[in-house]
């Protein structure tokens, strides 16, 4: 049929990497993993009893 069709020409920008970036954001992302670690470590662990639910020890709130 149309032997004269041309494809869309797909440009893209390219730029070349400044020195010190991919370092920077590896030192950033392991201190943000090492903090989200150190949160989960240091929490109490399991929740004993979740609002609103009826099994358990009698809660420390005023009751009506």
């Amino acid at each position: 049929m149309a032997a004269n069709r041309t494809e869309p020409v797909i440009q893209e920008l390219r730029h070349e990497p400044l020195p010190g970036y991919r370092k920077l954001f590896f030192i950033v992302a392991a201190v943000a993993i090492a903090y989200l670690a150190l949160i989960l470590a240091s929490s109490p662990g399991k929740v004993k009893k979740a609002h609103g639910d009826k099994t358990g020890t009698t809660s420390s709130h005023a009751q009506p």
